[in-house]
């Protein structure tokens, strides 16, 4: 599971990554349009539009691909563990899982918050098993620190 950590900082900067890749169309088509005629402005626009999609599906791929390796590596990972090599787990209510996950959504981090729920197989806390609390709270605290 050491892996874990690397694939959701890879994850998040391709998010970071792709936030990028809009702002920056939606900034040169702001430009654009002041200095081309109407037919360029259109097809600037569709492009847009269709690079703006693209980032989408690229990001849902993206953690549907996250969610498959996590679901793998649990999967691989060993069942049997030494009851002395046994750490108790830290307990989070959901309480706990909000207010951690409502700061980095104010935070600006809205997208990364929403993309690690949907990681878990939840769209949001509400539906989010109970199980992945502690996982959901390790990784939420490295939002905010790529």
């Amino acid at each position: 599971m050491t892996d874990k950590p690397t694939t959701v900082t890879h994850d998040e900067d391709l998010a970071d990554t792709l936030i990028a890749i809009s702002v920056i169309s939606k900034r040169l088509a702001t430009k654009s349009r002041r200095m081309t005629t109407m037919s360029q402005m259109k097809k600037i626009a569709s492009l847009l539009s269709e690079l703006e999609q693209n980032n989408r599906n690229i990001l849902e791929i993206t953690e549907r691909n996250q969610a498959i390796r996590f679901e793998i590596q649990d999967l691989l990972s060993p069942k049997e563990t030494k009851v002395e090599d046994k750490q108790p787990a830290p307990t989070f209510t959901k309480e706990d899982v909000r207010k951690v996950l409502a700061t980095k959504a104010k935070d600006g981090f809205k997208n990364e918050v929403k993309a690690l729920l949907k990681a878990y197989g939840a769209e949001s806390l509400s539906t989010l098993d109970e199980k992945h609390y502690g996982a959901v709270m390790e990784e939420a605290g490295g939002i905010g620190h790529g």
